[in-house]
């Protein structure tokens, strides 16, 4: 199957200590999905940085859609980078993503 991934995190103060853990769950994804033989792509999204009340932040793409499992790990690292106070919408991350990022006709994308 063809598979166009993408990570959504929220980065928020409150997050600090799940981070180091999720960041090392989610480093090997690219390897695990190659060795099962699927067509993928992963692209990395990240919320939570924002001021809530004061407007929030607009999320970031960290990765657009990339195969190259070294560059999704450096942007994996870079979500525990900004960790600064409350969270803005995870809806807004997905909106995000969705108007954003160009998912391949053939794949289905999983977020």
């Amino acid at each position: 199957p063809s598979v166009d991934f993408v990570v959504v995190i929220e980065t928020s103060l409150s997050m600090r200590k799940d981070l180091k853990r999720l960041v090392t769950t989610l480093g090997p994804l690219p390897e695990q999905f190659a060795a099962a033989g699927v067509d993928h792509r992963i692209a990395v999204v990240r919320y939570g940085t924002g001021k809530l009340r004061r407007g929030p932040d607009a999320p970031e793409i960290l990765l657009d859609f990339a195969t190259d499992g070294a560059l999704y790990r450096e942007r994996i690292d870079m979500l525990q980078s900004k960790l600064t106070g409350p969270t803005e919408s995870g809806t807004e991350a997905l909106h995000l993503a969705l108007d954003r990022l160009t998912f391949r006709p053939n794949a289905i994308p999983v977020f």
